[in-house]
């Protein structure tokens, strides 16, 4: 991705996924201008924004979000939007109904979590764990062709 003042400039490979292949960061306003450009995708970016609005509303701190799926690609008519949220796993502890809930019941929105548990903690391995388990899964298509994937922090 390459920033000229406000003008943004996303790269794609010949197949229409991103490139360079590896988590890009991009801002919530930069993810809009880039990935809705059509009224499909417009419509799949309302169910994401009811998304992110309760998942701040449970979560109450900052949260990342890796984003993939074929909205993040050049496909004109993407199924779904898929994300990863990453939560503090104290949240997680205390929230986990409603996280479960906000999961089941969202629309094209495929929504997964990690905790994300402290580097000094016991269990951070676990988060380690999760966080290359979707670094390997987003980083390739179903044709185990390489990709790049989108890193949103709200």
């Amino acid at each position: 991705m390459i920033s000229r003042g406000n003008f943004l400039t996303m790269q794609f490979d010949s197949q229409g996924n991103i490139f360079p292949y590896t988590t890009i960061p991009i801002s919530l306003s930069e993810f809009e201008e880039v990935f809705c450009n059509n009224d499909h995708r417009k419509s799949l970016l309302v169910h994401f924004y009811s998304v992110l609005n309760e998942l701040r509303d449970i979560v109450g701190s900052p949260v990342t979000l890796w984003i993939d799926g074929s909205f993040a690609t050049k496909k004109i008519d993407p199924r779904d939007i898929d994300v990863v949220a990453f939560i503090p796993f104290e949240i997680f502890r205390l929230k986990e109904n409603q996280l479960s809930k906000l999961k089941r019941k969202t629309e094209f929105v495929d929504l997964y979590y990690i905790k994300k548990f402290p580097e000094e903690h016991t269990s951070h391995q676990l988060t380690w764990f999760d966080q290359l388990y979707w670094l390997h899964f987003f980083s390739s298509n179903r044709k185990n062709k390489k990709k790049g994937f989108l890193e949103l922090n709200f």
